[in-house]
């Protein structure tokens, strides 16, 4: 049982990575397939015919060899030799095995609050890139940072093609950060990675010096920080006979700027603008 699951699992030979090298087995069956082949057929009867004195010196243009030449034999011997070996499904891969790459699954902290809006889409493509540089079948774990009603739990494994369209559905919210909440799901989810990646919308809220140490300590820590871009957010509502003031809060504040406001219902009517 121990030789059957060893021949089971991937194998290494030379730069190729063997997927199914038990079918590597059947190239025994190749000296019995050869005498199989090169096996004549029995003799034909003779039957003597009155009507057959008529093809008497009649010569066929083709004849028929009494047995296979031999490189038809070598053709139809590599073609098996070619099936078995595709049927172990071998990979180039000189660097060795792929899950080699990596030792542990990847965590992946994405920040999604409001300032990420104006570089989500390198956020994302940072995340992608990390998934892309680790193992072919390393697992991939994903913590977002800001606060939603139905947040990810970042203890659930997936693979490299779930987690990419998890992260290529996901959207900035309209909150900040909470890095505080985001520890206590990562605390409960007990993980053990061996890599991860910190994407970060560029603004220090909260505890970022305990958030950063709390992730160098879980393995190998590589940020990305996207320096926000025009980022504004509400700070503060106030409302008067006069109407309703709204107070925003902006990451450059050399220039001036105007921003248009416009004041929605629930259901996306628009009550004002200015």
């Amino acid at each position: 049982m121990i030789l059957l699951s060893s021949l089971m699992n991937p194998m290494s030979v030379g730069p190729f990575v063997l997927g199914a090298p038990l079918a590597l087995a059947a190239l025994v069956a190749l000296p019995i397939l050869w005498f199989i082949l090169r096996a004549t057929p029995p003799a034909p009867k003779n039957v003597e015919l009155p009507s057959l004195r008529l093809l008497e010196g009649v010569e066929p243009r083709e004849e028929t060899p009494d047995r296979t030449p031999w490189w038809v034999l070598l053709l139809r011997v590599l073609a098996v030799v070619a099936a078995v070996l595709g049927l172990a499904q071998p990979v180039y891969a000189p660097a060795g095995p792929p899950e080699a790459a990596e030792t542990g699954p990847l965590l992946v902290v994405v920040d999604d609050g409001w300032a990420s809006a104006a570089r989500w889409s390198d956020l994302q493509n940072a995340a992608d890139a990390a998934i892309d540089a680790a193992g072919r079948d390393t697992p991939v774990h994903l913590l977002f940072t800001a606060p939603k009603d139905r947040s990810l739990d970042p203890g659930e494994r997936y693979g490299q093609q779930e987690a990419r369209r998890i992260l290529d559905a996901a959207a900035p919210t309209s909150w900040a950060v909470d890095r505080l909440e985001a520890l206590a799901r990562l605390d409960a989810a007990a993980l053990n990675p061996s890599r991860v990646l910190y994407a970060s919308h560029g603004l220090t809220e909260g505890i970022d010096g305990d958030f950063l140490a709390k992730l160098a300590a879980l393995g190998t820590l590589d940020v990305y920080v996207a320096a926000p871009r025009g980022a504004l957010a509400i700070t503060s509502l106030s409302s008067d006979g006069n109407g309703v003031g709204v107070t925003l809060a902006r990451t450059n504040t050399t220039d001036a700027q105007e921003v248009p406001v416009s004041a929605l219902t629930l259901d996306g009517a628009a009550l004002s603008t200015a």
